[in-house]
């Protein structure tokens, strides 16, 4: 990555928490999860304010270009698609494994979402999680599994938080994972980097 180029860091003030909003409701309204005059309903995002949670920006020219949200599971919160994905959650917590939850993926593609990406993978590393779940609209499977290396874990549902659209359950092992395995270099960067 060239200095100076893109800034990968944690929200740390209300600005940025603001165009964190305002960048993933540009994409929500793109992609039809939502209308142009609807607000955030915070209940649906309340995971979104508990102290388990990091909310990751990707700035260039002092602009918030990318964001991804990671949830970290806890008794007290638990994760924001436990509703929907109930017994698969609970089948890994049950088993002993420490989950963690992707969401809010908004933004720019291509190397400033995998640039993004990379800060995102080496704190789920840094936590000791044993799995990452999120949850994609089915026409984003195939990137999440080619791309990323994720698994379907759960059957395709109707997903409250984004208007009923339809919604499946990947999960990425981290515990079985071997970086030395992925092909493409660029990729290979964002899981083998510290």
């Amino acid at each position: 990555m060239k200095p100076n180029k893109y800034t990968i860091k944690k929200v740390s003030n209300r600005e940025e928490l603001l165009d964190v909003f305002g960048l993933v409701k540009e994409n929500y309204i793109q992609s039809g999860y939502m209308d142009d005059n609807d607000s955030f309903e915070i209940t649906k995002f309340y995971h979104l304010f508990v102290p388990t949670t990091n909310i990751f920006i990707n700035i260039h020219k002092d602009q918030v270009i990318s964001t991804a949200t990671l949830f970290t599971d806890s008794k007290e919160y638990g994760l924001p698609s436990d509703i929907t994905y109930e017994k698969e959650y609970n089948e890994l917590r049950d088993s002993g494994r420490n989950i963690v939850e992707g969401g809010l993926l908004a933004g720019s593609q291509g190397r400033p979402l995998l640039y993004l990406m990379s800060f995102f993978f080496q704190t789920t590393k840094d936590i000791h999680a044993d799995d990452i779940l999120l949850v994609v609209n089915p026409k984003h499977v195939n990137f999440y599994r080619n791309m990323l290396y994720f698994d379907a874990f759960g059957a395709e549902r109707k997903c409250a938080r984004v208007n009923g659209a339809p919604g499946v359950l990947m999960r990425f092992n981290i515990k079985e994972f071997n970086p030395d395995e992925v092909k493409n270099k660029t990729l290979q960067r964002i899981f083998l980097s510290q």
